[in-house]
């Protein structure tokens, strides 16, 4: 990506390590009971 916002609040609230984060949300992700659907929009901060 040649524009993004450095993450201000890596390692406060959640860890600031990238190989956990992306571990810790892909399991969150399968334990996630839900049909797979088309993304129509994300809203995030």
């Amino acid at each position: 990506m040649d524009n993004y916002r450095r993450a201000y609040h890596s390692g406060s609230w959640y860890t600031n390590k990238r190989e956990v984060l992306k571990t810790k949300i892909e399991e969150s992700f399968k334990r996630a009971n839900v049909q797979k659907q088309n993304v129509k929009a994300a809203i995030c901060p």
